[in-house]
C-alpha cells in the first residue's frame, strides 16, 4: 500500500508477528511519517503482562530484544529495505523521516524468540507528512 501526503491509515499490529502491520506500507527514502496510537488499547507478553504501546520495564535480557534497552512491549517501527532499519513510536512519534526505500512495517518490541507467547493487538494510524 502507498499512502499519499497528509493521508491517515490504520494498521492492526499483531502482538504475536514480527514483524506485523497489515498491509505493510511502501515507503521511499527522505518521505516523512507521524504516527499516532489512540488511548486504551493494550496488549499482552508472557501470557498476562498486559500493557500498552509504550511497553513496560524489566530489568533482565534487555540487549536480547529487537531494539535494545527499549521498554519491551513497546510499539516499534521497521523499514525493510536493503537493510532493516527499526525504531520506537510508543504512543505517538511525528515527523518521522524515511531514512530508505522499503516497506513500513511495525512490532511489540520482543526477545525474538518470544513472539508465541504474545497476544492481541494495537491500531496505529499512520499519517504521511511530506
Amino acid at each position: 500500500m502507498r499512502i499519499t501526503i497528509n493521508q491517515t491509515e490504520t494498521i492492526t499490529v499483531i502482538a504475536a508477528e514480527y514483524p506485523g502491520g497489515n498491509p505493510s506500507i511502501t515507503v521511499n527514502k527522505g518521505e516523512v511519517y507521524s504516527f499516532f496510537v489512540e488511548k486504551g488499547q493494550r496488549w499482552t507478553d508472557f501470557y498476562f503482562i498486559g500493557c500498552g504501546p509504550k511497553g513496560f520495564s524489566l530489568p533482565y535480557r534487555r540487549k536480547e530484544l529487537h531494539i535494545p534497552n527499549i521498554n519491551y512491549f513497546c510499539l516499534c517501527g521497521l523499514v525493510q529495505g536493503h537493510s532493516e532499519i527499526k525504531f520506537p513510536i510508543g504512543e505517538f512519534l511525528s515527523d518521522y523521516p524515511i531514512p530508505e526505500s522499503g516497506e513500513l512495517r511495525f512490532f511489540a518490541n520482543d526477545h525474538p524468540d518470544y513472539y508465541s507467547n504474545n497476544r492481541g493487538s494495537i491500531e496505529v494510524k499512520v499519517t504521511r507528512v511530506r
